[in-house]
């Protein structure tokens, strides 16, 4: 049996644990985005994202695909995001849910006046931040849009925003705010809504009514390769003679070259110009 101090001792090692696992997991979640070719979002969309707390967040879902990079960016940059799952699947996956500030939403005869009223009565008197996520098209395919997303942000007296996954950009966008005092008819805004959306490419644009019909990828896998190249590049330089590491930055630099020459100059040949100057600094220092 164990000692009342080996028991306080396991309670500390466990809370302690726990609270070192919540300081790094950010961290293991942005690299783990750009390993497979995402972007991290720049410090303006952060201020962007951080002041659309208390909304109705409007963004495109065609995938399961969606929920699990929305989960791994909402714990990367510490966005408010919450989502409405139904309760069946909570007995299963109940910790995983809740760590991704996911609510369990009671099946639709249970709860009177429907879906809609239970996240009013759910936010009503939320103290913490919050912008509710939903896809007003309610499916993974191709749906008209519903409007239960205006009836929350009546009921809650709250604007409407959005943001998406954009998988040919590979980052998350986000929209202005839509202020329901500033619309006449629903329809106005909701027109407005899909015109600014209209910039989005989802996983499948052909399920979505506002995706644009980009060519789409769950992984960019060029910016993926550039990332994997420099961390193989890394281990072998330091397990070898520091010779090898020129040998090693001169293919990294033809592959940064290449992406140069075919694709945007944009975030992919950012990343590999960045792993190289890292590597490039390592070997000056050990010269």
């Amino acid at each position: 049996m164990l000692s009342f101090s080996d028991s306080f001792g396991a309670v500390v090692t466990i809370w302690l644990s726990y609270n070192i696992l919540c300081m790094i997991l950010p961290f293991i979640c942005k690299v783990f985005i750009i390993s497979i070719g995402w972007k991290l979002s720049s410090f303006k969309d952060l201020k962007t994202a951080k002041s659309l707390k208390k909304s109705i967040c409007i963004f495109t879902h065609t995938s399961y695909a969606d929920c699990i990079i929305g989960g791994i960016y909402r714990i990367a940059e510490g966005m408010p995001w919450y989502a409405g799952i139904t309760e069946e699947y909570f007995p299963y996956f109940g910790l995983i849910f809740r760590a991704n500030n996911c609510i369990p939403v009671p099946n639709k005869p249970t709860i009177k006046n429907g879906f809609v009223n239970f996240i009013i009565q759910y936010f009503k008197n939320y103290k913490d931040d919050w912008a509710f996520c939903l896809d007003p098209e309610g499916s993974l395919r191709l749906s008209p849009w519903r409007t239960g997303w205006y009836w929350m942000a009546k009921g809650l007296n709250v604007p409407v925003t959005t943001h998406s996954y954009d998988f040919h950009d590979h980052c998350v966008k986000y929209g202005p705010r839509f202020n329901l005092d500033d619309y006449s008819a629903i329809e106005d805004l909701e027109t407005d809504i899909k015109n600014s959306m209209n910039n989005i490419t989802a996983l499948y644009p052909e399920c979505s009514q506002v995706s644009n019909k980009k060519s789409s990828s769950l992984i960019d896998y060029k910016a993926t390769f550039c990332f994997y190249l420099w961390l193989i590049m890394v281990f072998i330089s330091m397990t070898n003679s520091i010779s090898v590491v020129p040998f090693y930055l001169f293919l990294s630099w033809i592959g940064t070259i290449y992406l140069c020459i075919t694709t945007e100059i944009e975030y992919t040949v950012y990343h590999s110009l960045g792993y190289n100057a890292v590597l490039l600094v390592w070997y000056l220092a050990n010269w």
